[in-house]
Formats: structure tokens, C-alpha cells, sequence
């Protein structure tokens, strides 16, 4: 079965942060890259990958800004740096019911970024927060 990158149900839970049971819209990141070392080995043999220490790269996740979210974004925004976060997702099929296992991410907050507000255009105001991530996945 394929999927559609909008067959997914996406939730945030911060500690410390009341927030509602709402689903975010969007979530990005989170890709493991190793920290590959590399070695020549001598006698004029080709470079060697060595392997290395796997290093995910941050969550960004988003939702629609809602007047609503305006004591959150304060609680968020005080939280930077050290609240501990849970990110999950799980797969929705094509009537929107989920299939699967959740996939859940945890680690710190990092960036709690408002919406960008500009006379002259029109854009989806969202609120937006990245995740530090503990290097496990649950």
C-alpha cells in the first residue's frame, strides 16, 4: 500500500505545557545521519569508512496559529532548551483511520518560533517548534 504525505495523525505533548488534543499539521526531520569517520589505511589503499556515532537531526514540527495558542506559545517559549518533548505520528489510511504502529520521538525542546506577520501577503500563520532528539525511537 502507498501513502500520501498527508495520511498521517501528529501529536506533541511538552512537559510542563497544557495543550489541547489538536493534531499538528506538519512533521520534518528527525533523519539518523551517522558521523561517519573516515581512514586512509596505507599501502595507497582506498579511503575507508570507518562508521561512525549515529546523530539524528532535529524535529520541526507545525500547526495553524490560533488566537488560542497564545498562552501556549509563552509556556513553549519559556521551555526552550530544556522541556522534555514527545513527538508521535501515526499512519493514516485512505478513509483516515489509522494503520499501524505509532513511531515516537523524544528529547528537548529547542526553537519555539511565532508566526510572521506581513502586510501585503497572505501565508498560513503557524506555529512552529524543533525537537532536539534523544537519539531513540519508541
Amino acid at each position: 500500500m502507498y501513502l500520501r504525505s498527508d495520511q498521517a495523525l501528529i501529536h506533541v505533548e511538552v512537559a510542563g505545557v497544557p495543550m489541547d488534543k489538536e493534531p499538528w499539521s506538519s512533521l520534518e526531520g528527525g533523519d539518523n545521519t551517522p558521523e561517519v569517520a573516515q581512514a586512509f589505511p596505507g599501502g595507497m589503499k582506498p579511503l575507508k569508512a570507518l562508521g561512525g556515532f549515529p546523530k539524528p537531526s532535529p524535529l520541526t514540527v507545525m500547526r495553524p496559529w490560533e488566537e488560542s495558542l497564545v498562552a501556549v506559545y509563552k509556556k513553549l517559549w519559556a521551555g526552550a532548551g530544556s522541556a522534555e518533548v514527545k513527538v508521535s505520528y501515526r499512519t493514516l489510511n485512505a478513509n483516515k483511520e489509522p494503520i499501524g504502529e505509532p513511531v515516537a520521538y523524544t528529547g528537548v525542546l529547542g526553537t519555539v518560533t511565532r508566526p510572521g506577520y506581513k502586510a501585503g501577503t497572505s501565508e498560513e500563520a503557524k506555529l512552529s517548534i524543533t525537537v532536539d532528539l534523544d537519539g531513540e525511537l519508541a
